[in-house]
This record gives structure tokens, sequence and C-alpha cells, in this order.
């Protein structure tokens, strides 16, 4: 399990960067249309998708807190989307991750 949520980690996101501009993008490879409208989604890539902005835009500190705090609600796995193997919501996890702010 370990295993499987450090590769996802690792693998969340995709950066494009040049003179001018920067995109940040969680790595998703299909668009969810199976999941779309029910709250089951899992934030995390899309979450350390903005930390990268924030960082790119000089923000850090508040990037490393907000990581932080998704990094401690994977490791606790008391919140955790189907996805994850439990039964909570995409929301539920969003709150997780203020709560460790």
């Amino acid at each position: 399990m370990l295993a499987l949520i450090l590769t996802a980690l690792l693998h969340t996101y995709d950066v494009i960067r040049a003179q001018d501009f920067a995109l940040f993008e969680p790595g998703c490879r299909h668009v969810a249309k199976d999941i779309q409208g029910q709250d089951v989604a899992n934030p995390a890539a899309m979450i350390l998708s903005a930390t990268m902005m924030l960082r790119h835009l000089g923000l850090d500190h508040h990037a490393n807190t907000i990581a932080a705090g998704v990094y401690e609600v994977v490791k606790n796995s008391k919140v955790r989307t189907p996805d994850m193997g439990g039964k909570n919501h995409t929301t539920d996890f969003t709150k997780a991750v203020i709560d460790q702010l």
C-alpha cells in the first residue's frame, strides 16, 4: 500500500515551463466521466498541483504547509476516497486537509 501511495504521489502532476508562462496540472490520464458529479474523486493530485503553482510564485511556505497537510491525511488513512479503498467523499478529504493546516 505504501509503495502504491508513494508512486501515486510521485506521478501526480506534470509541469510545463517556458520563459513567459507555467502550466500546472494533475497527472490524470482519463476524464473520470464514470464518477462525475458523485463527490468521490480523490483531490490529492489537484491540491498538490496547486502547491507547485504556489512554489512557482515564490510562496514556498504556503505550498509546504498545504502539501504537508495532504501527506498527513494520506498517512493517517482515516479519510479515504473510494480509489484509496475508502468510502469518504472529495469534500471529506478536502476538509481533512484544511483541518491539518
